[in-house]
């Protein structure tokens, strides 16, 4: 029992990590976007990731940028099963999420380099527990073990109780390379590669389950070990100590087109990255295939289909138009903590629109809004991996500290759609809140 508790905690703990975009997809990679939300026919420095055929609109030399977020999300979770608690809260933070660009522009040729945490990127927490797991302990000790204990003739009684303590870290880092070329004044290519080492962190345990023993709780091991050491030991501590590396390659192609002097469009396509993870675990594998040490783990990354229109009213006003479809229907998600199949009823998608406006030469104030929604089902749903639809603002500036150098700074607010799902006897519904604090220094040598 509490051996398959313990790993679906470890596998919820890598589910929590994901921020803005798909389903395993950051999107959230520049302070402009954090600003502004709608970034896919960026010709700025960002361009690197969101639009990467623009590049070519940059001033001819080498440009850099390095960004970072603040990230902070909420999850809650509310149950009808008979457990102890009824409401969980999870605490999910990234203090740290680095991206970084740069690019050397000639006439007809960009060269670029993007690095960020393109998946993953924090640390999830949750202070008492969650609803599968509880239950899973209810099940076991009040379904199995006192009706087994009571027709022994010993004094024990429905009531449970567990000490858990689990934690999950992982970041899916990306190392972009490509080239941006410029095939005539309205029309410019791109074609790269991203890779993306990544790491999984696995570190947990479940100690001191527990059952009523004459109307007091009493260690389930203690009491039980010397009556019945074969069944002591399913309520014996464990601990888990994992690591799963590996490593995935994304081809990303896209366009821009520029048909009249205030409008520019992006298109930029990214292909699903095959990517098979092998575990290393130090202290115990719990007797699970999916700890075991040398395992492999398939996590494939779904592709990508983005397209963004920018359009500028005036020198100091312009709007920009941004859509992302998630190719989540050509990836196995295998199976949720339930034993159920995530299954996709149809791809994921989001749209955008953001505004710019420019208070002087030096200084502008930007703003966007998004929704974003999710194609699960309900089967897919589980308490510790479950998608949203939700909405997006956005808001933040721009300022040009000096003629080569620019600050950008914003912060994004989401709400999410509760999510719900059917059991037999009960059900439970699935909420977020997640904030992000962005800043970026931008510097060209032209």
């Amino acid at each position: 029992m509490k051996r398959t508790l313990l790993v679906t905690v470890l596998i919820g703990a890598f589910a929590l990590t994901s921020f803005a975009g798909g389903l395993l997809t950051n999107t959230n990679q520049s302070a402009q976007f954090v600003r502004m939300l709608s970034r896919n026919a960026s010709t700025q420095i960002d361009a690197v990731y969101f639009n990467p055929a623009g590049l070519i609109k940059l001033e001819n030399g080498w440009h850099f940028a390095l960004h970072n977020q603040t990230i902070f999300q909420t999850r809650d979770i509310t149950t009808g099963a008979p457990l102890n608690n009824k409401e969980f809260t999870g605490e999910v933070s990234a203090p740290i999420f680095p991206t970084a660009f740069a690019v050397y522009k000639t006439d007809k040729l960009a060269f670029s380099l993007g690095f960020g945490p393109n998946g993953g990127g924090g640390s999830a927490d949750y202070n008492k527990g969650l609803p599968s797991f509880e239950g899973m302990i209810a099940t076991r000790v009040n379904g199995m073990l006192v009706p087994a204990l009571s027709a022994m003739g010993l004094p024990v009684s429905p009531g449970y109780g567990a000490d858990i303590q689990f934690s999950g870290q992982s970041v899916f880092w990306g190392l972009q390379l490509g080239v941006t070329g410029k095939i005539s004044d309205a029309l410019s290519g791109f074609a790269g590669l991203r890779y993306l080492p990544s790491k999984n962190t696995y570190t947990g345990s479940i100690r001191n389950i527990s059952l009523m023993v004459n109307g007091q709780k009493r260690n389930a091991y203690e009491f039980l070990n010397p009556i019945s050491p074969s069944t002591a030991a399913l309520v014996a501590d464990v601990e888990v100590d994992t690591d799963q590396t590996g490593a995935g390659f994304t081809p990303i192609v896209g366009l821009n087109i520029t048909p009249t002097e205030n409008l520019n469009i992006g298109i930029k396509y990214e292909h699903k990255t095959y990517m098979t993870l092998v575990n290393d675990s130090r202290k115990s594998d719990a007797g699970l295939d999916f700890l075991k040490d040398g395992q492999e783990i398939g996590s494939d990354i779904p592709g990508i289909i983005a397209v963004g229109a920018e359009y500028k009213f005036s020198p100091k006003f312009l709007t920009s138009l941004s859509y992302n479809l998630y190719l989540d229907k050509g990836v196995d998600w295998g199976n949720n903590i339930y034993g159920q199949l995530r299954t996709i009823d149809k791809n994921s998608w989001e749209v955008a629109l953001g505004f710019q406006y420019n208070l002087s030469e030096k200084f502008a104030l930007s703003l966007g809004g998004m929704q974003s929604n999710s194609g699960v089902s309900e089967q897919y749903q589980s308490d510790f991996s479950y998608s949203n639809t939700s909405n997006s603002g956005a808001l933040g500036f721009e300022w040009k500290i000096m003629e080569k150098m620019t600050l950008d700074a914003g912060m994004i607010y989401t709400i999410y759609k509760e999510a719900n799902k059917k059991f037999q006897t009960y059900s439970e519904t699935y909420d977020k809140t997640n904030i992000a604090f962005g800043i970026g220094i931008g510097y060209s040598l032209f």
